[in-house]
């Protein structure tokens, strides 16, 4: 079966246009959110064509904002998706700012090769298990705006959510607990059963109860995988998702040019992340893979998927 590529993004068109351009393959569909308020990747990528994969583009996408549940909606509305063109082998959740680090040969391979398994990354839970229940026993409001907006609108939101926070920490209230908590990276590649059981959840209270945490997005696919029939069926490889993230130079880091080596080198199979600024990394991957100057070339016209609504 063909692979299902669901991409988030919301800026950086260059790396966004180098990554379709690698994913490029008759054994690939595409799935791309583009954000709502992006209107000038929206005009970018309005019309785009690749050669082998067909685009299916979300045509009424959402605002996905950082630590809020919009991120959790955004990744069912493609997820949802794909699952009514599947089936698929496997669906992978990348960001517009990834680039694949082995070709599609060796990427199928893998997968061939490591089928039924669902890759995601789980974090030790003796070290987050008190961040996870931080994360999820207090309402969480105003936490959709970006924390690098420094204007007073910004302000007031962030002074109001620390007083309604207090307020809840003074009270002792506390919301009713989610049992069995796990965290880790939210870009994951899983089979189509998992991504079936996945969206058949979406109106329950198993999603639902996500709503006013913190950062949900890190929480809901771990969470209900552990608790799912498909637990048993965790990759056991270093990093769990196959991606190469390093959160011990950044917030993510951001690789760049002479990272070039360890990444090339890297077993995984994708890394996160990357920026226009150091361009340079982005060419020599590109280069090194696909055996060709960097240079996209698209072809055939994109299909649409239209957005359904997800159960608030």
């Amino acid at each position: 079966m063909k692979h299902a590529y669901l991409i988030i993004a919301h800026h950086e068109w260059e790396i966004l246009r180098t990554l379709l351009t690698m994913l490029d393959d008759d054994r690939n569909d595409i799935y791309l959110h583009i954000d709502r308020r992006a209107t000038a990747l929206m005009q970018q990528v309005d019309g785009l064509r690749l050669c082998h994969s067909p685009i299916h583009r979300i045509q009424q996408p959402i605002e996905t904002r950082w630590g809020n549940f919009s991120q959790v909606e955004t990744e069912l509305l493609l997820f949802e998706a794909a699952l009514r063109n599947g089936p698929y082998a496997y669906y992978h959740l990348l960001s517009g700012v990834d680039l694949p680090l082995k070709s599609q040969d060796e990427i199928h391979q893998f997968f061939e090769e490591n089928s039924e398994l669902e890759f995601v990354e789980y974090l030790p839970e003796d070290v987050h298990d008190k961040e996870c229940r931080k994360r999820t026993m207090f309402y969480y409001v105003f936490n959709d705006q970006k924390k690098r907006q420094k204007d007073t609108r910004q302000a007031l939101l962030t002074l109001n959510r620390n007083i309604i926070l207090g307020l809840q920490k003074a009270l002792h209230i506390h919301r009713k607990p989610i049992t069995s908590l796990r965290k880790g990276s939210n870009w994951v590649s899983i089979t189509q059963g998992f991504c079936e059981y996945l969206v058949s959840k979406q109106h329950s209270p198993a999603i639902r109860r996500f709503r006013y945490t913190l950062c949900p997005d890190e929480l809901f696919v771990q969470t209900l995988l552990m608790a799912s029939p498909f637990k048993d069926h965790i990759a056991q490889i270093a990093g769990g998702n196959a991606r190469k993230i390093d959160w011990q130079r950044g917030s993510p880091y951001t690789w760049q040019d002479g990272d070039f080596e360890e990444l090339i080198n890297s077993d995984r199979l994708f890394a996160r992340k990357f920026s226009s600024a150091d361009s340079r990394i982005i060419q020599r991957i590109y280069q090194h893979i696909m055996g060709e100057t960097h240079d996209a070339k698209f072809c055939h016209t994109n299909t649409t998927i239209e957005k359904r609504n997800i159960d608030s």
